[in-house]
């Protein structure tokens, strides 16, 4: 998930069903079929907790990914093969291409994203893009006209920005 931005990243998902799952449990670690359940529920949970908080995104969202496949269809040599086919195509050599430069903007965007978050700045309304080397282009909401006046300076002081091009409003509390 720390690459869901990254266009030239290849997204895979690997499922199978719950009891697949559990026998599985069962079969490679000795366990007893309640205790392999439990452990495979309490992990899906934990799984999407997870997800929710630190990349506030819901795991099952099919958008997340460029190929889902299901375990329980192919053995893992066929699975294998056929993500090595899906990254060796033309569609996605062509996007290697421009990947270096796609990589450092968005690690960029990541810093002033971090350095936001550092100085108490709320990001969830904000949306930050580094459309070339060394320019942030900072767009949303700030909780006040400080705020606002701060956003791009903080951004400013991000090693490897020179330029931030900001539109920002203010948010309006009706009383």
């Amino acid at each position: 998930m720390l690459l869901r931005d990254f266009k030239c990243a290849f997204h895979v998902r690997l499922i199978s069903d719950f009891k697949a799952r559990a026998d599985n449990l069962v079969v490679g670690h000795g366990m007893n079929l309640y205790t392999a359940e439990n452990l495979v529920e309490k992990y899906d949970k934990s799984q999407k907790g997870f997800f929710r908080y630190a990349f506030q995104i819901d795991l099952d969202t099919p958008a997340l990914y460029d190929l889902v496949i299901n375990m329980g269809k192919m053995k893992t040599r066929t699975v294998a093969d056929l993500i090595l086919g899906a990254v060796q195509s033309e569609d996605i050599q062509a996007c290697n291409l421009d990947a270096l430069s796609s990589m450092k903007r968005l690690s960029l965007e990541r810093k002033v994203h971090a350095e936001l978050l550092e100085n108490n700045i709320d990001v969830s309304t904000l949306n930050i893009v580094i459309p070339e080397m060394g320019t942030a282009d900072i767009t949303g909401m700030a909780v006040s006209q400080e705020e606002k006046n701060q956003i791009p300076e903080i951004a400013r002081n991000v090693d490897g920005i020179t330029h931030v091009n900001a539109d920002l409003s203010v948010w309006v509390y009706a009383v």
